[in-house]
């Protein structure tokens, strides 16, 4: 038993019964006084104290946090990827086409007619939005239109 509990252990090597003359011992006969006792087998138990040490990670742990942190970057980085990936992406041809067929309008086509139909076709090519657009005057750019139309029917 000692070599389990060390110095708290007890055996009853000391103990002794109080005398029937003792003070306590006539008021209460079951009085013991454990002051005594705990002197006569060693005394109370002393848990040793492990040594305080101040913390510092290992090698191998901030190799690890290295490496979180290293992963945490990276998939922040897929995230904004694949998030851009989904983002609505903006034809960067669109307003030009709108400004033309805008011009088209001021030339005196209207939205119905064959003119603007075939300017809806032909200005998907940026080519011919340039073409288009150096053209000076509003009879040239309509005549215009008109042969490029022309020329689709004979295809």
């Amino acid at each position: 038993m000692a070599r389990i509990f060390g110095k708290g252990s007890c055996s009853n090597e000391h103990a002794r019964v109080p005398q029937v003359g003792s003070p306590s011992s006539s008021t209460h006969p079951e009085y013991v006084d454990l002051q005594e006792s705990e002197a006569e087998c060693g005394g109370t138990p002393q848990v040793e104290k492990k040594r305080t040490t101040s913390y510092s990670p290992s090698a191998s742990t901030a190799q690890k946090r290295l490496k979180e942190n290293e992963n945490t970057k990276l998939l922040g980085r897929i995230l904004d990827l694949v998030g851009k990936k989904h983002e609505p992406q903006v034809d960067p041809a669109k307003p030009q086409i709108d400004e033309v067929l805008n011009l088209v309008k001021q030339d005196g086509a209207d939205e119905m007619s064959d003119e603007y139909f075939i300017a809806t076709q032909l200005f998907i090519k940026a080519e011919n939005r340039h073409v288009f657009t150096n053209m000076t005057s509003p009879a040239a750019r309509l005549a215009w239109l008109k042969r490029m139309g022309d020329e689709k029917k004979k295809r």
